[in-house]
Formats: C-alpha cells, structure tokens, sequence
C-alpha cells in the first residue's frame, strides 16, 4: 500500500544549479510516528533532494521503506510509504541504483511473519513512487547489502545467505537479473558475507565482503569475477571491515571501511585501492577511534570529474563524541581533508551522528544523508546536510589549517 504524506516545507528555495551559489543547509525529520527515522540514500533532483529512508511503519510494528521529498533548502515537501506489514530492509552498503528513469533496489523482508526471508527487485519513480516489486527468492536467510546496475540495464544484488550448510557457515551471494527482474544468474561465494558489488569497466564484478572462516575472520574478502560467477581473483585484507565499493574510470576499485592494527584494538575509518589485476595500490587509514567497540567507518563515497575521492561515515571518539565524518583523497591517496559533523551539539558517546550517503551535486558540492541521534530523542531522526564543494557548512571551513575541523551545530 502506497502512502502519501503532504507536509508544509520548512523552506522554499529554487535548487542549485550550475554557475549559481553553493547552497548549504543542515536539517533533520522525525517519523511522524515518533519512532526512528533513518535516510540511507539520496539523489539530487531538479526540485531538490530525493532521500530514500528506512522508518518504522505508519500502523503497525513493521519496519517500512520511506522516500522523501526535500525542497532545494532542505525542507520536506511529501513523503511516500510502501507499507508491507513485515520487517523491509534494502541494505546498508549501496542500497538504491537509478537506471534511465527510475531508481531499482533490492529489499529483503522476513523476521514478521515465518523464519524464512524474501528477496524482492523493486523499482521507483523519479518521484519516489513503487512502480513495481518483482519476487526473487525465498529461504532461510537473505539479508540484503548492495545493488548495482551494469552498463546494459542488467541487475546485481549481493547481500548474505544462509545455504543450510552443514558447518552452518553464510556465503555472499550475486544474482544477476534483467530490468525488470527475470532471474538471469545466481552466484555464490563461499567464506564471507556479501556487503557490496559494483561492475568494472571491463564489465566484471567486484564483490566484497567479511570473512565467515576460521581462516578470515575479522578480515575483509574482495573478490573480482566474470559474469558467470566464475571468479578471477580473490584478495584479503587483514582486520579489515569492508562496507562499500566504489568502481573507478581507471578500472580500479576503492573498498571502504574500517581497519585495525590487531584484533580489538581500535578503528580507524579506511580506504583501500586495488587495480584491475588485483593488486593493492595504496591504503589509507585516518580518523581513529580511541577504544576497541567504538565505530571508526567509511561508509559510502564518489569518485568526482577531477579524481578526486570523497567518503564519507562516522566515528566515535572521547574528545569529539560521535560525529558524521566527510574527506576527500588525492587519486593517490593524500587525504586532503577531513571534516567533523553533528546536528545535536554535546551529544552523548552512544548517541551517534552517522552519514551513510553522499553525492556529488550541480553547484559543485555534495549532499549528505543519514541519522542524527541525541540524548533527548529516544531514536534517530533523519539527516540531510549540503555542503560546498570543500566540504564546508560554514564557507572558508578548510582556511583553518587543521585535518580534523569540527562543526558542531
């Protein structure tokens, strides 16, 4: 059931266009249910923003899959819902891909009804709509991590299955579907559980993981394969959590993450670069936490026209609390900077503010979804937040001369 929720905007500005000045805002939204509220992906539209959320449902207990439209200043104009009455969850890696003139996600749905999962295809409008959902597999377990969308139109969804193995161990799975669903192929890889996929540009996958084996545990597993599921190369990186890929021109691929020098120490927030051949270019550590436990990620991030890469995630740290995090890196690596961000000064270590989208944007900046949490609110609200290109919420930010500026609101 499709439900539409007309609210007054907060603002009313024209979105940014080419050549016009950077607009910049920060903004959080509740569910209007009073419960959490969490955007895991944005897309930038001519009218504004686009923020695809998970929420609790409008009626009952179940956790449904919002879309959310924001106005060029970040306020929200409507929000949709596609009510399932079940647990719906499209992944936490890259959730939602648009393809032509519609956004396509994978959603698994289980823990409401039964012990077993479904794995769907759903498509949206432009505007937010559920155009159609198509069924895909059922069985114990498939909890959904990333979608793709190959340069013909094709479909890769990749998450965790449980196969009933008698060691009882997960494999990362691939299925390979056409624009409109059709099953085309179905790959399983054993020894780690799916977080991302993305399509070389030679048309091969690369998919990653963390290890599930003795052998791999705490370690980060990428593999790259051929279209039939036929694998190339298999990599690891050691203590290692991998969260996300992001495919290069140059035929490389960034993994993202978090990365430790020994098992429970410390995190920090983590890039890795691998080439096509599967050897490791360079990688990257900053932003470390200061105890075994608390999050230091990456968790999603773009490669812009000059090359140079923007991530951003989330760490939590004494001195900064818990901040949304945003750098940009050289091709070669260099961090250029950092930036530390929270909605709710003085929130508490626990009461976290994570990004888990960025993109980049017509004016030349980025726009940035997530969670806001604090400790007056018993759960998460909403995040948007725009920044100019150098990643700044206040201009001139980066004049500061420091890697780690910090802008608490």
């Amino acid at each position: 059931m499709n439900r539409l929720i007309i609210l007054t905007a907060v603002t009313n500005l024209l979105a940014p266009l080419w050549g016009q000045e950077v607009v910049r805002f920060d903004t959080v939204h509740q569910n209007v249910v009073g419960s959490f509220a969490v955007g895991v992906s944005v897309f930038e539209r001519d009218s504004g923003y686009l923020i695809f959320s998970v929420q609790k449902g409008l009626a009952d207990m179940s956790q449904d899959i919002f879309v959310g439209e924001f106005n060029g200043g970040g306020g929200l104009v409507s929000e949709r819902t596609f009510q399932s009455f079940q647990q719906d969850w499209m992944g936490s890696s890259s959730p939602l891909a648009r393809i032509g003139q519609s956004f396509k996600t994978g959603m698994s749905r289980g823990n409401v009804i039964g012990q077993t999962d479904s794995l769907f295809l759903y498509q949206f409008t432009l505007d937010g709509d559920t155009a159609w959902t198509r069924f895909i597999a059922v069985d114990t377990a498939y909890a959904m991590r990333g979608t793709a969308v190959t340069a013909s139109e094709d479909v890769l969804l990749t998450g965790i299955h449980y196969p009933g193995w008698s060691d009882g161990g997960n494999e990362a799975f691939v299925y390979h579907l056409d624009s409109v669903g059709t099953i085309k192929s179905y790959h399983g890889y054993a020894d780690f559980d799916g977080e991302d996929v993305v399509e070389g540009l030679d048309g091969s996958w690369y998919v990653c993981g963390s290890g599930n084996a003795t052998s791999n545990n705490f370690d980060c597993v990428l593999v790259m394969s051929d279209t039939v599921g036929e694998e190339i190369w298999r990599r690891t990186v050691e203590l290692f959590q991998p969260i996300s890929l992001v495919a290069l021109r140059d035929s490389g691929v960034l993994v993202l993450g978090g990365s430790a020098t020994d098992v429970f120490l410390p995190y920090y927030s983590s890039v890795v670069k691998y080439d096509q051949e599967g050897i490791m270019v360079w990688q990257r550590d900053t932003l470390q936490t200061d105890q075994y436990g608390r999050p230091a990620q990456f968790h999603a991030g773009y490669e812009a026209l000059d090359s140079t890469i923007v991530v951003c995630g989330w760490l939590s740290r004494s001195d900064v609390l818990g901040k949304g995090t945003v750098a940009k890196l050289a091709p070669n690596g260099v961090v250029l900077w950092t930036r530390l961000y929270s909605h709710f000064a003085g929130a508490s270590i626990g009461s976290d503010q994570l990004f888990w989208d960025v993109k980049p944007t017509s004016d030349g900046g980025m726009v940035l979804t997530g969670e806001a949490n604090s400790d007056d609110y018993p759960y998460a609200q909403l995040w948007l937040l725009k920044l100019d290109s150098a990643g700044c919420l206040v201009p001139g930010c980066g004049s500061v001369g420091v890697e780690e500026y910090l802008d608490v609101l």
